[in-house]
């Protein structure tokens, strides 16, 4: 197969940007209401946009255990995933696009630039990823980096200081880099992340340096013109030709599950031969290819790596990538008896023999090292002193860190590993062979066929079983022009039967052909095969899976059978021509079907092989180069863990891993942490959280991989940062009053607190119980925490919120039983506001299946909200500090509203990021992930995936903040001492800006002088919803004084109780007025009228003194498409509100009235009949309370009138 693509233009961008790679193909339907773009949306104009498109589809010194590989992608991928979808859906390449149109749109109204302070770490580098020793500099110091989310850095002297060289580029994670060694000044840069255990982070195309790594630009040939790139994990360059290079992608990262036929993944090779302006596809398969690789000296010879049908799989080209033969990598299936499938492999070549290849290969539960001494030909697995051993050397997340490299001067020498590194010395005089067992399957071309999960099946993942090892033998299933064979056919039970049939209920029916040939490649002999014709139609024939409409798959039940009995194309074997026959001497046995979007091309060259034999194994001495946990009891742990790639630089011996890089000029001995050098500036750090000491310019912070640290004073980028706790760092906190408190975590619920300022710290996990991995406890540790109690602070797990009030010392777990609670482990959090702290916001997001809850008592007891916003879980959250009412939510899924606001404590909330119903801003905000947010008044920042983004009226529009990096920010904390924005990004380190922020918090609204009146709880609305304010007096009465309290419209709001009595006994004590929204028919908009007190008293203080409260009734909107409101006649109708039945009366016809009753949103909850009209009674009392709306229709007659069903 082959496809090209033509460069329309590199695209360059003049600023030193920083994003991760988060982009996704997008496969939505989406409906562009321009006109609804223009103004903030309702959480109600959502749902029914909603509904309406669904139906339009139809640790070190004993390193802490760190990187924590499938809850931070599963984070990351679940802020991205819409309700009721899989993966995400952003456009390929989405981030870098918004970022580039950011910058052009900026329109700031603002009169002076904002002014930003790195605060470092410089010695505390971020995941890397790749690395690339510059040819041109003979000395060898000159070292290009990738860093998973702050771009590409550069050193000159071999690590001791760092220049960022990510200019022209956005911060991607940088997944690999490669160099012209003929012409150095050609780089080129691939870039996201691809664990191969789980989802992984999506990249941006390939980017392209033709100066030597200064400045760089993405070739627009990559992405957004093709989704093929859009997961490209490795690039290699012609060392002579600058314009030969090839890249291994995957469009679709996801992991296929055998089971699920959604779950669909292609990987390429694609190479290109102008530098690439133009691509082409030479290789493709459904396995993930991680690796692409060159013989040095000579680029014809290459190899790529991944796996298929549950074995490795390496192709080989010998022509410099133009066409690819699938090599016998296989061996390792030594192991699979045990039920072990293989996940990634990553290879390395000897440069003093470039025909000594070695990979090493990630299993479930081991891992294990392979040799070739033929370049890639024939394998051996590498054991000790003459054993295996299940030692998993790759630490159990060889998918995610795996690197290897052989020894620069001796080929029998090998360093490798993943969460720690060894080193492998073969001896090649000494081999033996195994006994004889499967050795995994190879495919050739099989595109158009996937194999099934079977339970009960122990080979291939559970895809395939081995019957009568003792005649099995390797087998190739041939396909190709003019290969044919017959074939005994088989029904099972009938015939259109599901699983669970007996073997004697499957009948022999007669011998036909079937378009392959199936040999024992051993003997060189042909065998007999059989196979169930699902549907009985005399055919052998492949169909496509469809679970929706066919669960029990009963079309796709075409089993194949291969038997160690010699073929015969004349007559069928009368061993297998009978009932039960397909088990006789059978050998081999999977269920294939057509792969979605495939068809089978018969006279297409194609191979199935199942291997069998001996396994060879080659005997050699294995040695810990490093032991980060300590789990050997040695003193090896002064190199950080989870490598992802190593080469030499000359001698020395270098790894880049999550902690950044490091290298040995002693062949593995010792090592030097780069981070450690004491000029080292390189600050690619991804921060969670970071807060800031009360009074002093002292950070701390939690760290991706590394763990949580504190700055010294006045910090500048290259500040050392000191260690604080370990694990993967999470949220922290400085307590807002008490310097010397200090609270930090690391991964689900782990709390760690200082009595010292930040010198030392202790686990203080008492009372917590959700603290382990299983799904009740979150993979970002929460804590929320508000100044205004500034000894309180919250966190959460499976069952509820955890509170403190001792600033972490205790902590005591306030139970959330309701359904909608749906604890996740990525997103659930807590957050008490920053105007009062008795409002206390938790959850996960809003979707059909879960909401947020609100606490009005400090926490104490929590009340799930209304979910109006079916969108998913939220990626961020924000009170407003001066209003207790006001609280944002952010959303980071593609082509969705990013920010929506409450001003009635989530009671309503409406969208103001400018997407109205659309998928696009109007208004300038990025359709990717806000991660934070923090309010000024009329001036929001948001922090997102690609920079700051700010909006100086309200919401009403949106820019960039262009003097901030192009950055992730994760974290944004006001501090109130002096109006510090202090900024946690993910990927370049923490920063500050001194904005001079300040809050005016006023709790209480006083009217009159003599009348003490709160605000407003919040808005009212017309389906009944409710709003609260209270009364109290200042001073002492002489007499009772009676507040009479009314309501200013009462066709808009009611209030209870209509009199308040205060005495000298009670006059302090506040009492309660709630007002309740009432419904008309009409869309009428938000109305806003007042409340009226009036007092009456003998004390002439108090007598006849008059307050108002200020209150709003959202208006709910008729439904569109129910009726058209210009031809629409009220009806009258009562009770309204009613707790049960209502009445009216319908004029008289001589044909029939058609009525009906819908919810707000449109959906049709009941449906009668009258006749000729006349008073009528519906009783609707077994519906939820709210809104509805009642619709009688005859001829070209409609009545309607909204309903208020109060429970």
């Amino acid at each position: 197969m082959n496809k090209k693509y033509l460069l329309v233009g590199a695209t360059a961008l003049g600023l030193s940007a920083g994003i991760f790679g988060y982009s996704q193909l997008d496969t939505n339907c989406s409906v562009d209401l321009s006109e609804n773009q223009d103004r903030e949306i309702s959480a109600e104009e959502w749902s029914k946009h909603l509904a309406e498109q669904k139906a339009a589809k139809h640790n070190k010194k004993g390193y802490f255990k760190t990187m924590e590989a499938s809850g931070y992608f599963k984070y990351m991928n679940d802020i991205r995933t819409k309700a009721g979808e899989k993966h995400p859906s952003y456009k390929a390449g989405h981030a870098q696009l918004e970022l580039e149109k950011a910058l052009s749109n900026t329109r700031t109204a603002r009169t002076e630039a904002f002014t930003f302070d790195e605060r470092g770490p410089g010695n505390v580098a971020g995941r890397t990823r790749s690395i690339l020793v510059d040819v041109r500099d003979t000395s060898n110091n000159t070292w290009f980096v990738g860093t998973a989310g702050g771009g590409i850095w550069k050193t000159t002297d071999g690590g001791t200081t760092w220049e960022d060289k990510s200019g022209g580029m956005s911060h991607l994670g940088i997944s690999s880099l490669a160099q012209c060694e003929s012409s150095p000044t050609t780089m080129y840069a691939t870039t996201g992340e691809t664990p191969f255990s789980g989802n992984g982070i999506n990249g941006g195309g390939v980017f392209k340096s033709t100066d030597g790594g200064d400045s760089w630009s993405r070739l627009d040939s990559t992405i957004p013109r093709t989704t093929d790139f859009l997961h490209a994990t490795r690039v290699i360059v012609s060392p002579t030709d600058p314009n030969l290079v090839l890249v291994t992608s995957s469009h679709n990262p996801y992991l296929s599950s055998g089971i699920d036929p959604d779950d669909k993944r292609e990987s390429y090779i694609l190479r290109s031969t102008d530098g690439g302006d133009n691509w082409t596809i030479t290789y493709s398969n459904p396995v993930l290819l991680q690796q692409i690789i060159a013989e040095p000296g000579n680029f014809n010879n290459m190899y790529a790596t991944g796996s298929v049908f549950g074995s490795p799989q390496m192709v080989r080209s010998t022509d410099a990538g133009l066409t690819w033969q699938t090599t016998k990598m296989t061996s390792i299936a030594a192991v699979e008896s045990s039920g072990n499938t293989v996940g990634r492999s990553e290879l390395a070549i000897s440069p003093t023999n470039p025909a000594v290849i070695y990979a090493s290969v990630d299993m479930a539960g081991i891992s294990r090292l392979l040799v070739s001494s033929d370049r890639g030909i024939s394998w051996k697995i590498i054991e000790e002193n003459g054993r295996q051993k299940n030692n998993d050397y790759l630490g159990g997340q060889g998918g995610y860190d795996n690197a290897i490299t052989v020894s620069s001067t001796d080929e029998n020498t090998v360093y490798w590993g993943g969460v720690d590194l060894w080193k492998t010395t073969i001896d090649p005089a000494s081999t033996r062979t195994g006994p004889r067992q499967f050795l995994g399957a190879d495919l050739e071309n099989m595109d158009f066929l996937t194999f099934t999960n079977v339970e009960g099946f122990t080979l291939l993942g559970g895809q395939l079983e081995v019957n009568t090892p003792a005649e099995a033998v390797t087998v190739e299933i041939r396909f190709g022009s003019g290969k044919s064979q017959k074939a005994h056919r088989f029904v099972a039970g009938g015939g259109g039967v599901g699983a669970g049939i007996a073997a004697n209920q499957y009948i022999y029916q007669d011998y036909v052909d079937v378009p392959f040939e199936v040999w024992d490649t051993e003997n060189n002999q042909q065998l007999m095969f059989s196979f169930r014709d699902q549907n009985a139609d005399g055919e052998f024939t492949w169909t496509e899976r469809d679970d929706d409409n066919d669960p029990d798959l009963l079309n796709t039940r075409e089993y194949m059978f291969v038997h160690s009995v010699p073929y015969d194309d004349a007559t069928p074997s009368s061993l297998i021509a009978k009932p039960a026959g397909h088990e006789v001497k059978q050998i081999y046995f999977v269920w294939p079907y057509l792969t979605e979007g495939e068809t089978f091309d018969p006279n297409a060259t194609s191979t199935i092989r199942f291997n069998y034999g001996g396994a060879t194994y080659q005997n050699s001495t294995i040695t810990r180069v490093s032991d980060a946990y300590g789990n050997a009891g040695n003193n090896l742990n002064e190199l950080h863990p989870d490598h992802h790639m190593l080469t030499y630089a000359g001698s020395r011996l270098i790894s880049v891993n999550d902690g950044g890089i490091a290298y040995s000029d002693d062949n593995g001995t010792a090592w030097t942490e780069v981070d450690n050098l004491s000029t080292n500036d390189i600050v690619t750090s991804q921060y969670y959280k970071v807060d800031r000491h009360p009074t002093e310019n002292r950070y701390v912070g939690g760290m991706q991989d590394n763990g949580s640290w504190v700055s010294p004073i006045d910090p500048t980028f290259s500040s050392d940062h000191t260690e604080a706790s370990g694990g993967d760092g999470m949220e922290a906190v400085w307590h807002a009053t008490n310097p010397d408190l200090v609270l930090t975590t690391s991964q689900y619920n782990t709390v760690y607190r200082s009595t010292n300022g930040g010198t030392s710290f202790a686990r203080s996990n008492n009372g917590i119980t959700d603290t382990s991995d299983d799904g009740t406890a979150p993979f970002v540790t929460r804590l929320g925490y508000s100044v205004l109690e500034p000894e309180t602070v919250f966190a959460v797990g499976n069952n509820g919120v955890y509170k403190s009030t001792d600033f972490g010392q205790r902590w005591n777990r306030k139970s959330i039983t309701n359904d909608l609670w749906l604890f996740s482990s990525s997103t659930t959090s807590v957050y008490p506001s920053l105007a009062d702290p008795n409002i206390v916001w938790a959850g996960g997001g809003m979707a059909e299946d879960r909401t947020m809850f609100l606490s009005q008592d400090g926490g104490e007891t929590f009340t799930a909200l209304p979910n109006p916003i079916d969108i998913g879980v939220m990626s961020g959250f924000a009170t407003d500090p001066e209003n207790p009412n006001t609280a944002y939510m952010l959303f980071g899924q593609g082509g969705v509203g990013k920010v929506w606001r409450t001003t009635d404590l989530g009671q309503t909330w409406r969208e103001i990021s400018g997407f109205g119903l659309g998928t696009t801003s109007r208004t300038g905000f990025p359709d990717v992930v806000p991660f934070s947010m923090v309010v000024w008044g009329d001036t929001l920042f948001v922090g997102t995936e690609i920079g700051l983004f700010a909006s100086y009226d309200d919401g009403a529009a949106w820019e960039i903040v262009p003097e901030f990096p192009a950055v992730a920010v994760q974290s944004l904390v006001v501090k109130e001492e002096d109006g510090q924005l202090v900024i946690g990004t993910f990927g370049r380190g923490v920063w500050s800006s001194d904005m001079g922020i300040t809050y005016n918090r006023d709790d209480e609204t006083p009217t009159d002088g003599s009348l003490t009146v709160s605000a407003i709880s919040g808005s009212t609305k017309e389906d009944g919803t409710t709003a609260t304010f209270t009364v109290a007096l200042p001073t002492a009465p002489t007499a009772d004084v009676t507040v009479t309290v009314a309501s200013g419209d009462a066709t808009e709001g009611t209030v209870a109780p209509a009199t308040l009595t205060f005495t000298s006994a009670n006059f302090a004590t506040a009492q309660t007025v709630t007002v309740t929204g009432v419904a008309d028919a009409e869309d009428d908009g938000d109305i806003t009228y007042n409340v009226n007190l009036t007092t009456a008293s003998a004390d002439a203080a108090y007598d006849d003194k008059t307050g108002s409260v200020s209150v709003t009734n959202v208006d709910v909107p008729l439904v569109s498409g129910i009726f058209s409101p210009t031809d629409a006649i009220n009806l009258k109708v009562y009770p309204n509100p009613t707790q049960d039945v209502v009445r009216f009366e319908l004029p008289k016809v001589t044909g029939n009235y058609e009525v009906r009753v819908y919810t707000i949103t449109g959906k049709e909850v009941l449906s009668t009949s009258n006749h000729g009209g006349g008073n009528m009674e519906l009783n609707i009392q077994k519906f939820v309370g709210g809104t509805y709306i009642l619709k009688a229709t005859s001829g070209d007659k409609v009545y309607v009138q909204k309903v208020v069903l109060q429970k």
